[in-house]
């Protein structure tokens, strides 16, 4: 009688130890996720940081473009109405 209750002693002690250990593994396991989890949001954070830099840039440089765009569009809107209005005097003498 005494080996059977050290043998269920022994499987409850095993049993114990081996649930706690699946205990522990599960923490580190989760702790693993947590970190890996930290170090994209970090990552995504940087790339989002880096991602805002090039768009400004880009917006500059758009911004730069349309106020070139609308000089050119008003000098040439100015030839076509010298031109228009010279047109216009020289057939008024000739006519």
């Amino acid at each position: 009688m005494s080996s059977m209750k050290f043998s269920e002693i022994s499987v409850r002690s095993f049993m114990n130890s081996s649930q706690c250990w699946v205990r522990l593994y599960h923490t580190f396991r989760d702790k693993a996720d947590y970190v890996f989890t930290t170090d994209n949001i970090e990552s995504n954070v940087i790339n989002v940081a880096n991602d805002t830099e090039g768009a400004s840039s880009e917006l500059t440089t758009a911004h730069e473009y349309q106020k070139k765009a609308g000089r050119r569009m008003f000098i040439l809107l100015m030839i076509f109405c010298l031109v228009r209005f010279f047109r216009l005097s020289v057939a008024g003498v000739l006519g």
